[in-house]
């Protein structure tokens, strides 16, 4: 009995350092959000040209952060335009979806809040970063050149949220 005891602990301690070398649950975070189409997110995402018709942009980012100083942080988004429906440029047509990835760098400084996190990202093909303010520990925005806060229009901001929180639980 001692060495079925035995046995069972150095098997769940084994088990247990070995998923201690995973990244930690913390270490991946998702937002979700729309914004307009403006040419700066279609050149950093690509998949549609800057002077097409587009109502807004639907955005699915993943932050990986690192779990060793050694391997970059990362991130992935997966973005779909939504354009002028052919029959009436009112109503939503789903346009192209597109994948993108890169390297997370993380600064600080915006003209909000000089202590700000921000989230630079580097897409694999994109000319320039694109670079997102920590708002809150739920809400990241868009940043213009200057590191000041983009300005939506009436209908799209440009404000992620981050996934599975909110009203919707």
């Amino acid at each position: 009995m001692k060495l079925f005891r035995a046995a069972a602990l150095l098997i769940l301690l084994s088990w247990t350092c070995g998923s201690s070398a995973q990244l930690p649950a913390s270490a991946i975070e998702e937002f979700v959000g729309s914004t307009p189409c403006d040419p700066a997110s279609r050149e950093f995402l690509g998949g549609l040209s800057t002077n097409a018709p587009c109502h807004y942009i639907a955005w699915n980012l993943t932050l990986t952060k690192s779990a060793t100083a050694s391997e970059p942080n990362k991130f992935a988004v997966t973005a779909t335009y939504w354009l002028p429906a052919k029959d009436n440029p009112n109503q939503l047509a789903q346009g192209a979806t597109v994948k993108t990835e890169g390297t997370l760098q993380i600064d600080r400084g915006s003209k909000v809040n000089p202590d700000a996190v921000v989230y630079r990202l580097h897409g694999k093909n994109a000319a320039k970063p694109v670079s997102l303010v920590q708002l809150s520990q739920h809400l990241l925005h868009f940043l213009n050149d200057d590191k000041s806060l983009k300005i939506g229009t009436a209908g799209w901001s440009y404000t992620l949220n981050r996934k599975g929180v909110g009203p919707e639980k």
